[in-house]
């Protein structure tokens, strides 16, 4: 069965060179045809969904390379990537869609479900409707024995992955593991089941039924399904309107640790959000404070900072000017699914793509290392 989650491996491609091929290609015919007047590959089309539509020139973003990366993405299918889209300054200003997908393909996000669901989670506990201090089985309904060491357990401890819990996606034999959970009818049952493995909030260990979990403590609170309330409070603020949630239980549950489906200039809206502290097109969708909060490190997920539910990491850049060093905020799914957030750029980057449990899922980060970030001039206005 294929692994849900972003694999170790991948969750560690910033730092590798798997696709330098693609890269170096992608450079190489950068510099052949700087020179030339090039056709304005990706450009992204003007529709009823939210986006302001920008150019490449005025965002600052080198056209010759994002048409070199355009062309070589065409020409190859290796690097299994089917959608790249890039907003800079609050407008959409590249997308381009391959192997078959167009700009309506629903995309399942794998785990950057989760990044989602953090922020579901943010609109309730600002809501004033959930709190992240209230112990877990109580806000799912249940109670444990008198002296149980799980009900130390907070829904904050889920959501930065310290529940304590013998849940580890990436140990197969691990008691919580994420595939044996998917063999289960009832998942919320297959985590209230779990033992505990270590003290609560002691070290972040990647658990998706602890996610699941976030996602039943959510329509408890509110008395609202998860897609009903993402709907009325999040996506249609986000001009949001084709999002399928995949459930278990027969349907009575929903799966918010992942494959939640959406379109790449979705995904990207999420970025975008991120980005701008909570408001879109000016209006305000989340508090500033739960972004800062949740976009803050509050522990370490396979040695990378970890947020509420958020990667953050460093993302080294070379470029003519010398190697710049930029925080990255990110949601990352297996197969390629990424929303990345560079803030002193100005830049959101959303990929899809369906390099599952493979190596080549490091392409979006090879991408955004090697071609889009080095392309990015550092200052630039700000869009209006």
């Amino acid at each position: 069965m294929q692994s849900r989650s972003t694999p170790r491996h991948a969750l560690a491609a910033i730092r590798l060179v798997t696709l330098a091929a693609l890269v170096s290609a992608t450079l190489a015919c950068h510099h052949a045809r700087s020179s030339a007047s090039q056709p304005p590959d990706g450009a992204p089309v003007l529709l009823d969904d939210g986006w302001r539509v920008g150019t490449l020139e005025r965002a600052g973003i080198d056209r010759a390379v994002m048409t070199a990366v355009t062309r070589q993405l065409a020409a190859r299918r290796d690097h299994r990537i089917d959608a790249l889209v890039i907003a800079r300054g609050g407008e959409l200003v590249y997308e381009v869609y391959l192997r078959g997908t167009t700009r309506d393909t629903l995309h399942d996000l794998r785990s950057a479900t989760k990044s989602i669901t953090s922020l579901l989670l943010g609109v309730a506990v600002t809501r004033g409707e959930l709190s992240l201090e209230a112990p877990a089985w109580s806000a799912l309904g249940r109670s444990l024995p008198a002296g149980d060491p799980r009900s130390q357990i907070t829904l904050e401890a889920l959501i930065t992955m310290r529940g304590g819990l013998a849940c580890d996606d990436r140990d197969r034999r691990s008691p919580g593991n994420e595939e044996r959970m998917y063999r289960r009818r009832d998942w919320l049952d297959f985590f209230l089941a779990l033992p505990p493995a270590r003290p609560p909030g002691a070290r972040g260990v990647y658990c998706t039924a602890g996610v699941v979990a976030l996602g039943a403590a959510l329509e408890r609170a509110t008395n609202t399904p998860v897609p009903e309330y993402a709907r009325r409070h999040l996506f249609d603020a986000l001009d949001i309107h084709d999002a399928r949630w995949a459930t278990y239980d027969r349907g009575r549950g929903t799966d918010t640790g992942g494959h939640l489906r959406l379109r790449a200039r979705d995904l990207a809206k999420f970025g975008q959000l991120i980005l701008s502290g909570g408001a879109w097109r000016g209006e305000r969708v989340l508090a500033p404070a739960w972004i800062e909060r949740s976009t803050r490190a509050h522990t370490q997920v396979d040695g990378h900072d970890y947020g509420y539910l958020w990667w953050l990491d460093e993302l080294p850049v070379k470029s003519a000017r010398g190697v710049a060093r930029y925080p990255v905020v990110y949601a990352a799914g297996n197969g390629g699914q990424c929303v990345f957030v560079i803030p002193a750029l100005e830049l959101v980057v959303a990929t899809a793509g369906r390099a599952y449990n493979s190596p080549k899922m490091a392409a979006p980060f090879e991408l955004l290392r090697h071609a889009i970030a080095p392309a990015v001039t550092p200052s630039r206005p700000r869009a209006r």
